[in-house]
């Protein structure tokens, strides 16, 4: 069901230096290096239990902001503590544990070395695990934990990149090729918790149908085919990823989880760049809670002119879809597919 919500590119914010425009590509719009999730695995974990850490970081097939090679990419991994009942949360380090300015180390302890340190590097690797630290959960029931991921395709790499957000006031100043992204890390004692921990949902399909209705390729296989639009918003196609059966679990108190999916694409436009799985009927999340979520959803692909892949395909046309599943409780899960246009 086609429920997409419209998304905005660029918080705009009055007495910047940079307007906004509508000339500006959509959030769901892949032309630069991207982080679109981190996922840790189990994301609700036991003190000294492990949980395996990995994200999805994503570029355009074609460089197109300045027209050079990308270089491989590059992380680093960081975990801090997280007082209780925060909302607002900076990455790990910013404001105080990192180097200095032009440094290349890092001078907090690894989380090997010092799993009691409240700030602490996991690991330099695209993918790795972190071991909950008992020690940071004391006496209470609950405690989160921040994880803290920097990825970069530049010489510098993923510690340079994290040295320059935290001089940068958390922010980096070369944002198109150095990205920071946060996780927030459930640590619950087993024996006083209300409800089962939580688990990751996952999507179990992702097609996309063609215009007519008459063909719908399975973007999982890599074998799907389209014919280049026309004109601008000329050919539509439904891209549509079905939940799996337990994706969506019920909570302590009764209700179902909400989950929602962001769509990515590399070549194109979305007409949305995120939808909602609700029950049949329902539009109002909140009412509906009990009732179990249907299990797709969808939004509305418009595929590109033979000018605009041009300039955002290689030479064998090859175009990238991501769907990525939330639930409300800090699970993640991802697809990712492609479609080739036909001959």
């Amino acid at each position: 069901m086609n429920r997409a919500l419209a998304t905005v590119a660029v918080a705009c914010v009055a007495g910047t230096l940079a307007g906004c425009s509508s000339d500006l590509p959509a959030a769901s719009f892949i032309d630069k290096l991207r982080v679109l999730a981190v996922r840790a695995e189990p994301p609700e974990v036991a003190p000294g239990e492990w949980t395996a850490l990995d994200l999805l970081a994503v570029e355009p097939r074609v460089q197109q902001l300045d027209g050079g090679a990308a270089r491989p990419l590059s992380a680093v991994w960081l975990a801090c503590t997280l007082p209780s009942g925060t909302l607002t949360v900076s990455p790990c380090g910013v404001g105080g544990g990192l180097g200095t300015s032009g440094s290349t180390t890092l001078a907090p302890p690894s989380c090997d070395d010092a799993p009691g340190a409240p700030l602490c590097v996991i690991s330099t690797n695209l993918k790795t695990a972190y071991l909950a630290n008992p020690g940071l959960l004391g006496d209470a029931a609950s405690a989160e934990l921040l994880i803290t991921v920097a990825v970069a395709d530049t010489d510098a790499g993923a510690i340079g990149c994290l040295l320059d957000i935290a001089n940068n006031e958390g922010r980096p100043t070369d944002p198109d090729h150095c990205v920071v992204a946060l996780k927030r890390l459930q640590m619950s004692a087993p024996d006083r918790r209300t409800s089962a921990p939580n688990h990751n949902p996952t999507l179990a399909t992702f097609t996309a149908a063609s215009p007519a209705g008459n063909y719908t390729a399975d973007l999982l296989d890599g074998n799907g085919v389209f014919t280049l639009a026309a004109g601008k918003d000329l050919a539509s196609w439904e891209i549509a990823a079905n939940r799996a059966a337990d994706a969506a679990e019920r909570k302590a108190d009764g209700t179902y989880e909400a989950l929602t999916v962001s769509w990515f694409t590399s070549a194109g436009h979305l007409d949305g760049g995120r939808s909602l799985y609700l029950p049949p009927g329902c539009n109002d999340p909140a009412a509906c809670a009990a009732e179990l979520p249907e299990e797709g959803a969808s939004t509305t692909w418009f595929a590109p002119t033979p000018a605009e892949a041009a300039t955002t395909t290689e030479a064998g046309g090859e175009i990238d879809f991501y769907a990525v599943i939330r639930d409300d409780r800090g699970g993640v899960g991802w697809r990712a597919g492609t479609l080739r246009p036909t001959p």
